[in-house]
């Protein structure tokens, strides 16, 4: 979807702010640790102590589903596992690793219920200076770069989830069906975020996604 025309719009959507929006790279999915239970059903999350980034939607998103959501700067993150201040919190599996949470956690689910992106952006002050040779060779190059950015955080993901397992964490996945119901918990934060980011742009995003999605079957 990021790659299709929809994803230009999405990119087209920085000029607002003196930029020029050239490519998507991944960051990857967010997945969920705890110290509690096995997170296979939404009731799973009931009153889980679960630290979130500190962002509207990510609080919002967590405190509908039953979790007890707050915010806390990354850098406290592995003490207040520790100590029990917190029982889980959400990152992408390299960030988990990276930062030794897996070393104080026993349960990671793979939800994959956020999919983080960076967006490659340049001035558009600078930009203007090239000449439509020069932005050509700029704009292929990222579309290398890009293939080769997502291969590897793929690849990291794969060796963040062995390290994981080979810790002792117990792995598991969400039942079929809980992420429909999910989806149906948040619709209520979800609508008031197409309606800021426009209505119709969101639409054209889903209907896109849709349709990946169906090719995929």
């Amino acid at each position: 979807m990021l790659d299709s025309k929809v994803g230009q719009e999405l990119l087209g959507g920085v000029s607002v702010g003196g930029l020029v929006g050239l490519s998507f790279w991944e960051l990857g999915f967010r997945n969920l640790t705890n110290n509690l239970r096995p997170v296979s059903h939404l009731a799973d999350l009931q009153g889980m102590k679960l630290r979130t980034m500190p962002t509207e939607l990510a609080i919002s998103t967590f405190k509908r589903l039953g979790a007890d959501a707050k915010p806390l700067p990354f850098p406290q993150l592995r003490p207040a596992l520790e100590s029990g201040a917190f029982d889980g919190q959400e990152n992408p599996l390299p960030t988990i690793v990276s930062a030794k949470l897996h070393e104080v956690q026993k349960y990671l689910t793979i939800t994959k219920h956020l999919y983080g992106i960076y967006g490659v952006m340049a001035s558009k002050k600078w930009w203007d200076t090239l000449s439509e040779a020069d932005r050509t060779i700029v704009r292929d190059a990222l579309v290398d770069a890009r293939q080769f950015q997502r291969a590897e955080s793929q690849r990291a993901t794969d060796e963040a989830l062995k390290v994981i397992k080979d810790a002792g964490v117990k792995v598991s996945d969400l039942e079929i069906g809980e992420r429909v119901l999910i989806e149906r918990r948040l619709e209520r934060v979800i609508a008031p975020i197409a309606q800021q980011a426009g209505l119709s742009l969101w639409i054209s995003m889903t209907n896109e996604l849709s349709k990946i999605r169906s090719a995929r079957k």
